[in-house]
């Protein structure tokens, strides 16, 4: 039945649902450890309801997560066995990148409808790029969590950027408030060796409620839900568009290095100034594609161009590696800096050493 006029508030009888994501449990675990586990040695795991306070309902746990423990979940006897898998895995590739569109309060349609609309516009926007991803309505109140999957684990500062672009416009689209985006950061650091953790699907840690999925035109419960996340494919990363890489946070900054500047021959001098030019003039088989540029990357051994490079509108400088280098590589290979991809450089701080004494 299409009941896109509906709330997923929920037809079916809760113990219905939780018989049918038991029977179910071991598929949505294969399917869960190969989909969307990225890391092992680390997971989130919410904690028994009379275990929790105010601030603290889950804990990031270490050690081995193992397919029993992700059985557990999907049976969902216990709230005590639910649990979430990282975002980034130990070598800095993400499987999937996922929004999270929250409404943890009371129930209010308005609210909850606002934000329906805009996970499906989101949904769409995925699908455009023919990814096959999953909208999952989380707690049936307004909660939805996109899932976009990838075939191979594509660089967690891709899935990062990725993220934060497919929300660019968050506030037109009615939210009151910006979504999160898995992964949060575009790489693990010292400070950060784990990153954040989603919530899998399955029974929500604290309401009666078990994840519904949108099917295109309707929401699916019980084990059509079920049948519709064991159906989803992860697909190429390369349908992301270069773009996206305008929403990176200027923190990877690229060791210059000596290079020949390649010939100019065929670009206008337009293509040649700016930082535009200080890219196109470095590749090697530079040719225009549709408003776009495509050139074998330096980063790798790359016979059939595998780099897309575009100028936004702001003139920054947007590239990306179809075969997966990072764009801080690329910048390296070519003997630039992160700040020579954007329009306008800020000056050095001078440092204590060089500062003049009065």
């Amino acid at each position: 039945m299409n009941n896109t006029s509906r709330f997923d508030n929920g037809q079916m009888p809760f113990a219905r649902w939780v018989k049918a994501w038991s029977k179910r449990s071991e598929d949505l675990a294969h399917w869960s450890f190969t989909q969307l586990v990225n890391r092992t040695d680390a997971w989130g795991q919410y904690l028994a309801v009379e275990d929790r306070s105010p601030s603290r309902k889950a804990i990031t746990r270490h050690g081995q997560l193992s397919q029993d423990q992700l059985i557990r979940h999907f049976r969902g006897e216990r709230q005590g066995d639910l649990i979430g898998v990282h975002a980034i895995s130990a070598n800095g590739t993400s499987r999937w990148v996922a929004i999270d569109i929250d409404h943890h309060g009371q129930r209010d349609n308005q609210h909850h409808l606002r934000n329906r609309q805009a996970a499906i516009t989101l949904y769409r926007r995925a699908t455009d790029l023919r990814f096959d991803p999953l909208l999952l309505s989380s707690n049936g109140r307004g909660g939805y969590h996109l899932v976009v999957l990838f075939d191979t684990p594509a660089p967690s500062t891709t899935a990062y950027c990725f993220g934060r672009w497919l929300i660019r416009d968050w506030a037109d689209l009615g939210l009151t408030k910006e979504p999160e985006t898995f992964p949060k950061q575009s790489e693990l650091t010292r400070k950060c060796r784990w990153g954040n953790w989603l919530r899998l699907p399955g029974r929500h840690h604290t309401f009666n409620y078990y994840t519904q999925v949108w099917s295109g035109s309707s929401w699916l419960s019980g084990e059509d839900a079920i049948d519709g996340i064991l159906a989803a494919q992860g697909r190429r990363a390369t349908n992301i568009p270069a773009e996206v890489f305008a929403y990176a946070r200027p923190s990877l900054v690229a060791q210059p290095a000596a290079v020949k500047i390649a010939s100019a021959e065929g670009l206008t001098a337009d293509q040649t100034a700016g930082p535009l030019g200080r890219v196109l003039t470095r590749l090697a088989n530079v040719q225009p594609t549709g408003g776009q540029w495509s050139a074998r990357c330096p980063a790798h051994h790359d016979r059939n161009n595998s780099l897309s490079v575009a100028r936004a509108d702001n003139g920054n400088v947007l590239m990306y590696c179809h075969a997966g280098c990072g764009v801080e590589a690329v910048v390296d290979a070519l003997g630039l800096r992160m700040s020579d991809l954007f329009a306008q450089h800020r000056p050095r701080r001078r440092t204590r050493r060089n500062r003049t004494h009065h």
